[in-house]
């Protein structure tokens, strides 16, 4: 591309020209050597049943007499992994964070890690503050965790996590992430807005179900909490709040997100007075209307 009077104009190769037949062969013989040697590498890993795929090595150091075979781990992760209580979260935007009710795994571009809950101990050991984030949010905490394995063999890793999914993490863990004394917790806008909004929601009127919630579609982690039910008497006006008919399917938090994310992020003192549309059916609520839910019987 260069620039001309008219403006950018696409740079065109001169394959005529001594260089530009330089640029077509090696451009040639890239687009035949890179297939083949994604070929060869693809047989050797085969090769052997997979006995040189470095997931498979990885899963060798959590052979056992109860297990075996890498297979019958490799079986195991994957039904766990099916399960609908399995929590993944992002990790920068080209990871993510795996959580089952045996494993820890982290998935990044081009690895793989395992680890077991029981033998695992997680440390943060960091944390950074950044004035903005790809989730286009403002002074974000990203903290460096570590986890190692008392599992011979099996290789330690770390990953860099929104401060704002911490205690989502630990309370799936089996074991408390321990966190070095230097390691302080900066509170972002949303988490002060949802310490505001979950003392607010516990004062509205509760809807009673007979059946238990399901877990929060959300977060995967949690029962639902939250029911939305008109209860304002706003009339009238420009856009008013409306009646939804979906079942509880969020908890306070995610609840809370979704809303505080669909505010104007200029004026956050306004955030409490404004309004928002369901997840599912787009009804408009404010915060009156989100009513805590309890199951008939239960105290509470």
């Amino acid at each position: 591309m260069k620039m001309t009077d008219s403006g950018f104009e696409i740079f065109k190769l001169d394959f005529a020209a001594p260089w530009g037949k330089i640029y077509l062969s090696l451009y040639s013989h890239g687009s035949v050597l890179l297939p083949m040697m994604a070929y060869i590498y693809i047989c050797y890993w085969k090769r052997g049943n997979f006995h040189c795929h470095p997931i498979r090595e990885k899963l060798e150091a959590f052979v056992t007499q109860a297990e075996p075979s890498w297979h019958l781990i490799a079986v195991n992760i994957s039904n766990e992994f099916r399960r609908n209580d399995t929590l993944v979260i992002r990790l920068g935007t080209t990871g993510k964070l795996v959580i089952t009710n045996s494993w820890l795994i982290k998935v990044s571009l081009y690895d793989v890690n395992f680890a077991l809950q029981r033998d695992a101990s997680l440390t943060c050991v960091d944390s950074d503050v950044h004035h903005i984030s790809p989730e286009g949010a403002q002074n974000v905490q990203y903290l460096t965790i570590q986890v190692k394995s008392s599992t011979p063999r099996v290789e330690g890793f770390s990953f860099r996590l929104n401060a704002e999914d911490f205690h989502t993490i630990n309370d799936r863990l089996q074991h408390n992430i321990t966190i070095l004394p230097h390691v302080s917790f900066h509170k972002s806008r949303i988490q002060h807005f949802l310490e505001v909004f979950r003392t607010f929601i516990t004062s509205n009127p509760t809807h009673l179900m007979e059946e238990d919630p399901e877990l929060c579609i959300g977060c995967m982690s949690i029962a639902a909490e939250v029911k939305l039910v008109r209860h304002c008497v706003e009339e009238g006006g420009e856009n008013p709040c409306g009646s939804c008919q979906c079942r509880p399917m969020w908890c306070m938090d995610c609840m809370g997100k979704w809303f505080a994310l669909r505010q104007d992020q200029n004026v956050p003192h306004l955030w409490m007075s404004s309004k928002c549309t369901c997840p599912m059916c787009r009804v408009t609520f404010c915060l009156l209307d989100v009513c805590p839910v309890r199951k008939i019987g239960n105290a509470g």
